[in-house]
């Protein structure tokens, strides 16, 4: 016996309403199951091997290069009619000849420049989240958070971030001398003197508290970005959450020290003796790579990684904030990577072990 029209119309509207959810709940994770996805990262890249490691640093210094690559073939030729080019100095003379300062100069405001760079620049990130590859900014991040969530130890970590150093290191050099100045594509002016110009102002104008704070608001805003990737459940929306939060670091001229390995010595390879004075080595890094791999440091393992582990990995406060719940791993993950908590902070928070691990207790029913 067939059902009645009015059955048939109603079962089809919430099984289209539940699709509608279910299709909706898939294009993001949740803050506490992005926490979960990081955790797991960082088992996985704990776990892997050196030489995988390194390799893969390698291809992510190179991904990034790429992104710079692109910044600054659209960038260094940019004429400065689309910009504000500035004003001289006015003055007017008194008449015993005496020149007075009326207006000050001021220099040219390359917005339309920053914008631009801006906007290329995040093509290298874009790569290094699609293709797999092991970016030591973000690593910081995802180590720290698997350090925090038991599922990796501080030998993971130290191993994770130095062959990631190393293989970014390399694979940034490679790109800017042997596809860069070995192929010429920058033996011209505008470009010669607008990539000697970066390196100059990266190692010797800036003071190293200034690329200290400017690299922690840079990996801050890296780490975002790598938030937002791992929250998203599509490709298109990893590239739209990638590109407008890079677009933000590279215009407001924040210090990232892996495409610095690209910038730098690409200024140094390209030094020819004229009106920017010499960038070597040495300049690079005393004069900003140490400052800014520890800004990098503190802006993607404090801001990040430990603020959001405090919020959505140990757990939360309720509005009276009369204990701290501990937000353990979920049935599925927390069997295979079970968190090790420290015995300090139990005591210090008064935490107690929820979820499939949990010992038996008299509240260990809640939900959370």
């Amino acid at each position: 016996m067939l059902a009645p029209a009015s059955e048939c119309k109603v079962k089809t509207k919430k099984l289209r309403e539940r699709r509608r959810k279910d299709y909706h709940h898939k294009q993001f994770k949740t803050p506490k199951e992005t926490m979960l996805g990081m955790r797991v990262a960082a088992k996985l890249k704990g776990d892997m091997r050196w030489d995988r490691l390194l390799i893969l640093g390698f291809l992510s210094g190179a991904y990034i290069a790429m992104g710079g690559l692109f910044s600054l073939t659209v960038g260094g030729a940019l004429p400065l009619s689309l910009s504000d080019p500035g004003r001289p100095a006015v003055y007017n003379t008194t008449d015993s000849g005496e020149e007075v300062l009326v207006a000050a100069a001021q220099p040219p405001r390359q917005s339309i420049q920053k914008l631009l760079m801006g906007a290329c620049f995040p093509v290298g990130l874009m790569l290094v989240v699609v293709s797999g590859t092991e970016l030591w900014t973000g690593n910081v991040m995802y180590m720290l958070v698997g350090l925090m969530g038991g599922t990796a130890n501080l030998y993971h970590l130290c191993r994770n971030w130095f062959w990631s150093l190393v293989g970014n290191f390399i694979g940034s050099i490679f790109f800017a001398g042997a596809l860069v100045y070995g192929a010429g594509l920058f033996d011209d002016e505008p470009y010669l003197s607008f990539v000697q110009l970066i390196a100059y102002k990266k190692t010797q104008v800036f003071e190293w508290h200034e690329l200290f704070l400017r690299a922690i608001g840079c990996n801050w805003l890296v780490c975002l970005a790598l938030w937002l990737a791992m929250a998203s459940e599509d490709v298109i929306s990893k590239i739209f959450s990638i590109w407008f939060v890079i677009m933000l670091f590279v215009a407001v001229q924040f210090e990232h020290c892996v495409a610095n390995m690209f910038f730098i010595p690409l200024g140094v390879f390209y030094y020819s003796g004229g009106s920017v004075p010499e960038t070597t080595f040495s300049d690079m890094f005393r004069g900003n790579l140490v400052p800014v791999t520890l800004g990098n440091l503190v802006g993607g393992g404090l801001f990040v990684a430990a603020l959001q582990t405090w919020c959505y990995g140990w757990g939360w406060v309720d509005v009276y904030g009369s204990k701290l719940r501990k937000f353990c791993l979920g049935h599925t993950v927390g069997r295979l990577y079970r968190p090790s908590w420290p015995s300090w902070l139990v005591r210090f928070t008064g935490a107690k072990e929820y979820g499939p691990h949990a010992s038996p207790s008299s509240d260990s029913s809640e939900s959370v």
